[in-house]
């Protein structure tokens, strides 16, 4: 699929845009369960330690509230013991009282006889009704407030019986006739009791008639101080710290959690509990609360608290069934307060703890929901602007992709008009070609390329052209001076045949001097003999004025010959000039083509090389000319002589007889002529060899020369097809002013 750049750049800004929301995504979605897993942790970790911390707490209340009534219970303690003592004391008297006694834990009753419990001297009675006095308890009450009572022993086992008390019963009357037995229903020691009748002050809680107090119990013995004959009690009602009870009522477990508080060790009070929600407090019946298994957790709950240390808080995950049977999760955390003997707690319920995982949960899930939507918005939002600048980026480019296809196609001109056309569009208004950014940048490229491509086309395009016509000048020189060594070498050949001619001449020349110089020797023997021969010698005469005459008439022939050899001569230096003239030319070509007119360069060079060897062989074949002319003329004039003087010999030999001795001298005279024209004549012939040996060499310079330019001509063949690879590649491109294709004419 062919994507075009504006879907590009939008595909890639959508991609940019989504992938960070993917990624969160994936990131939230990946970390929430692990996340929401830690954060449950601590949150299941900061429950507990609020919920151990609230224990603690109450704790820390029962203690504070401990420690303020045991203080009270004290000071009541040492009212009592101040009172006693101004009033004389407590002792027995002698009289003995009946006692109708009820166990105050189990109701158990029996009469028995005591003797009389005095205060100094007064017997204290036996005083039920509220509404009247009793000595000393009603006393350390006005004073400090609280209860306080005074015991007599009641036997060896050390009950202790209430002879003389502001404590109430549930009617209202004052409780005496009760009493603690030593030993409990259950057969353990009395705590109060054994701890008095040991001699020591019992400091704690107690249960008192029909409730729990907070309490002293002092040992009080005989006139003597040796025996134990009752106690003296001071203590305040639990139930009556309205502090305590309206902190623990403040207390704020979750929204439907709540503190309690429980008998640790009190049989009497096991299977109920009071716990404090909303600001109340309500006591509850617990004996048949199981959990989903059936077991009895608060029992359990309690068995593990009176085992606990101080301040130590232990912790219950209890299942349960509500009233509706909804099976409930609650979390149980509690503390044993030793000094009340209280078991005491807070309870919550899971469900309403679960609320922060939730919302940690709903938070991670709106977390996503929110990066969904964001993400689609922001998808929304990135597409539209990547569609905007993605046309607004790819147009410029889109165009510049059609420019540069007009010119791979070759249409410069078009493609630059285009350009020029471009950079006068605005574009938030400025010129594209005048933008400072990468488009702008690109465009002055573009621009500039086109421009330079064109003025490049162009100057190759008349390079090419002026290449082409140089390349066919130079392969018409290369023809014309292939025919000038051609005629060069008919003309060498007509040299060498010329010279062959006159060297052939010069022998014959030779051999006819040879026989003139014969004749004259002959002439002049015949001369010598005598007269007798004139006739001789007259036809001899004639017949060297034959010989002369033809003499004359081949050293004609000679000059005429040297005359056409000096013509050849001429031309051939006049050619070797041309040629000298062209190769330089052909250089100048070679040099303008660069490159292309390297290997003509040389080629150039080697046909100068060859014409200036030719025009030094011409120099020297015209001075040998030029000698051979001179010695030619100096035959014809010697021969001229010579001839006039067998004119003049034939015309007097009539004259001869008087003058024969003259004639026999000239005739001798002229022997050493002939030697001298007969050497003059050798001499020629070794001047026409010469020549014709340096015709010869002329004539193989001349063939050296035709293949070079056969080589120039190849080489200017090349060049013409190079150039018309060229104008080819360069017809390509049309710039302006071209002609379409069609329109061209053919070539």
């Amino acid at each position: 699929m062919k994507l075009k750049l504006r879907h590009k750049v939008t595909g890639l800004a959508l991609f940019s845009a989504l992938l960070p929301a993917i990624v969160l995504a994936l990131l939230i979605f990946v970390q929430e369960r692990k996340s929401t897993h830690i954060i449950g942790e601590q949150l299941d970790a900061m429950v507990a330690a609020n919920l151990d911390q609230t224990t603690r707490d109450i704790y820390n209340l029962c203690a504070n509230a401990n420690d303020l009534v045991q203080l009270q219970v004290d000071a009541a303690l040492g009212v009592a013991d101040h009172l006693v003592k101004e009033e004389g004391g407590l002792r027995l008297g002698a009289e003995l009282v009946r006692w109708n006694a009820v166990n105050q834990l189990n109701d158990e009753k029996r009469g028995l006889e005591l003797p009389e419990m005095l205060l100094g001297e007064e017997w204290l009675g036996q005083n039920v009704d509220a509404a009247k006095p009793t000595a000393l308890v009603d006393a350390v009450r006005d004073m400090v407030g609280g209860t306080a009572t005074i015991f007599q022993r009641m036997n060896e086992e050390g009950d202790m019986l209430r002879v003389a008390t502001n404590v109430l019963t549930l009617e209202g009357d004052r409780a005496i006739g009760t009493y603690i037995p030593a030993v409990d229903p259950d057969g353990t020691p009395n705590a109060v009791v054994s701890t008095v009748m040991r001699g020591d002050t019992y400091q704690g809680s107690a249960f008192v008639v029909n409730s729990w107090y907070l309490a002293a119990y002092e040992p009080v013995y005989d006139s003597r101080g040796e025996e134990i004959i009752g106690m003296l009690y001071v203590g305040v009602k639990r139930e009556s710290v309205d502090s305590l009870r309206r902190a623990l009522s403040s207390i704020e477990v979750g929204e439907t959690g709540y503190a309690w508080i429980m008998p640790g060790q009190d049989k009497m009070g096991r299977g109920r509990y009071e716990f404090f929600r909303d600001g109340a407090a309500e006591m509850q019946d617990i004996s048949r609360v199981r959990d989903i298994d059936g077991r009895d957790y608060i029992e359990d709950i309690r068995k593990k608290a009176i085992r606990l240390q101080p301040g130590e808080v232990g912790t219950e995950d209890v299942a349960w069934q509500d009233a509706s049977g909804n099976v409930r999760y609650k979390e149980i955390h509690y503390a044993y307060f030793k000094p009340w003997d209280w078991v005491v707690g807070v309870t919550a319920f899971e469900r309403e703890f679960d609320r922060p995982h939730q919302e940690v949960a709903h938070a991670f899930t709106a977390i996503l929901k929110h990066t969904l939507i964001g993400a689609i918005a922001t998808l929304v939002v990135v597409g539209l602007l990547a569609t905007v600048l993605g046309g607004w980026i790819a147009r410029p480019i889109t165009y510049l992709t059609n420019i540069s296809e007009l010119v791979a196609e070759g249409r410069l001109g078009q493609a630059a008009s285009q350009m020029e056309e471009c950079c006068q569009v605005q574009s938030g208004n400025r010129q594209l070609v005048h933008q400072q950014d990468e488009t702008g940048q690109l465009f002055r490229a573009i621009l500039k390329m086109i421009r330079n491509l064109n003025a490049l086309v162009g100057g190759v395009r008349d390079s090419s052209r002026q290449l082409a016509g140089t390349a066919t000048e130079m392969t018409d020189t290369a023809r014309a001076q292939e025919g000038t060594v051609q005629d060069f070498g008919s003309s060498s050949s007509e040299i060498a045949a010329a010279v062959k001619e006159i060297s052939s001449t010069s022998q014959e020349l030779s051999q006819t001097m040879n026989k003139v110089s014969e004749s004259a020797r002959n002439t002049a023997g015949i001369a010598s003999a005598g007269r007798s021969h004139l006739e001789e010698m007259r036809e001899g005469s004639e017949g060297l004025e034959t010989a002369t005459r033809s003499i004359t008439g081949k050293l004609s022939v000679i000059a005429e010959r040297a005359q056409a050899i000096n013509a050849v001569v001429t031309t051939i230096a006049k050619v070797a000039d041309q040629t000298n003239l062209l190769s330089l030319n052909a250089a100048i070509e070679a040099e303008k083509a660069g490159e292309y007119g390297l290997g003509f360069a040389v080629v150039a060079r080697e046909i100068r090389r060859l014409a200036d060897q030719t025009a030094v062989a011409t120099q020297d074949i015209e001075q040998m000319v030029k000698e051979m002319q001179s010695s030619v003329s100096a035959g014809v004039m010697e021969m001229d002589k010579f001839n006039e003087a067998v004119r003049t010999g034939i015309d007097n030999t009539a004259q001869l007889s008087g003058q024969m001795e003259n004639i026999i001298e000239q005739v001798e005279a002229l022997t050493p002529r002939f030697d001298s024209v007969r050497e003059g004549m050798s001499s020629q012939a070794v001047g026409a060899s010469q020549i014709s040996e340096a015709v010869a060499n002329l004539n193989l310079a001349a063939h050296q020369t035709s293949a070079s330019l056969q080589g120039f001509k190849n080489t200017t063949d090349k060049l013409n097809r190079a150039v018309q690879a060229m104008q080819d590649g360069i017809a390509r491109f049309r710039m302006d002013g071209d002609k379409p294709a069609s329109e061209e004419e053919p070539s």
